[in-house]
């Protein structure tokens, strides 16, 4: 598989959560802030992906097509219910914590903490900013969101 079909998948990935995020932003104006800035680091993924393709890891290529297009695939259908069926504030950070750690997301967090002296890694690593890991956040967040204090 080439380098360009894995990461047009992440790409597509990375902007179908910026979409989740966006809708939970809107649905939960308590919570937009959080929801809106998990949104364009999304959109900040997608974009560094596409612009910096010639220099990503090798590590990319070994990450499967069918599993980032079912993982994108099933997000989209979520995104599709939950504009039927809106869920609780509860539900959509599970949820989102969930989507965060499914394989896609777990490869790409993985490749960030990667110790690798690869350079390639290492220039990854450091135009991305190394970004901090979303399930921790959002976990962390609405924890401390449920025992009253204010993030």
């Amino acid at each position: 598989m080439s380098m360009g079909n894995v990461v047009d998948n992440l790409i597509s990935l990375e902007k179908t959560l910026s979409s989740l995020y966006q809708y939970f932003g809107k649905t939960f104006p308590d919570d937009s802030a959080f929801w809106m800035q998990l949104s364009e680091e999304e959109t900040s993924h997608a974009n560094f992906l596409k612009n910096y393709i010639h220099i990503l890891p090798i590590e990319f290529q070994k990450m499967s097509k069918d599993l980032l297009t079912q993982i994108n695939d099933d997000l989209k259908k979520k995104i599709k219910e939950y504009e039927s069926i809106t869920p609780g504030r509860e539900d959509a950070a599970n949820f989102a914590c969930l989507t965060e750690k499914s394989s896609g997301e777990m490869h790409y967090q993985a490749l960030l903490e990667n110790s690798s002296n690869s350079e390639r890694v290492e220039v990854f690593k450091t135009l991305n900013f190394n970004d901090k890991n979303h399930a921790t956040r959002i976990n962390e967040y609405f924890s401390k969101k449920n025992k009253g204090i204010t993030p």
